[in-house]
């Protein structure tokens, strides 16, 4: 990524300086913003300037070193990784334990969804990877986190958009001939949004238990 600053002297005399700065594009994610400034280099004394507001004109101004002279226009983007074709749901969630909860909580605000657990359910989540249940209690806890986030995803759009999740979400529903947009609405519900993210959980649920009643049997 090639960051350009450029500065325009409005005098007798235009001036314009280019300076290139070049940042490797593995070290930056999500919403990047550019600030410009024009800084003091060293003290100045008496500085006079037409262009000023009338509130200085004609006062000597004397600016010391690191003084901001200038602000420039910020500038911002967003950049899109492309590793997240690579990605899928699991790799953007982290179920955790929490100690100071007695109910389940969600974050949103992070490169992955965060799932917070009170230490008892945490404990039997843990278990759970290699029980024949495993799908039904995983959509115990997923389905209505992602009920949570798809709720929220209207509200703050614009906010999220930036985060590796969102980015990957985003892509699924592509993939399935929808918009992450179109969550909230009329045409995807976050209910059934959150069943067609995990293929149809209720029906996998029902299916490892019908499983499990026939080894009973």
């Amino acid at each position: 990524m090639n960051v350009r600053k450029h500065a325009i002297g409005r005098c007798s005399k235009r001036i314009q300086e280019h300076l290139e700065i070049s940042i490797a594009t593995h070290q930056l994610r999500g919403k990047i913003v550019l600030h410009s400034f024009v800084v003091a280099k060293e003290t100045i004394h008496s500085y006079k300037n037409e262009y000023l507001s009338d509130w200085y004109k004609d006062i000597p101004l004397t600016f010391e070193k690191g003084n901001i002279l200038a602000i420039g226009e910020a500038i911002e983007t967003t950049l899109i990784d492309d590793y997240t074709e690579f990605l899928n749901l699991p790799s953007i969630v982290t179920v955790t334990k929490s100690l100071k909860n007695d109910y389940m909580d969600v974050d949103i605000y992070s490169n992955n969804i965060t799932i917070y657990l009170p230490e008892y359910e945490y404990h039997q989540y843990a278990m759970s990877a290699h029980s024949p249940l495993k799908n039904t209690i995983l959509a115990a806890v997923i389905v209505p986190a992602l009920v949570y986030v798809f709720s929220k995803i209207s509200e703050a759009n614009a906010d999220l958009e930036e985060y590796t999740w969102y980015q990957v979400l985003d892509k699924i529903f592509q993939e399935n001939n929808y918009r992450l947009e179109d969550v909230g609405t009329d045409v995807l519900s976050p209910l059934k949004a959150a069943q067609l993210i995990l293929r149809k959980p209720l029906k996998a649920s029902f299916e490892e238990i019908e499983k499990v009643h026939r080894m009973e049997d």
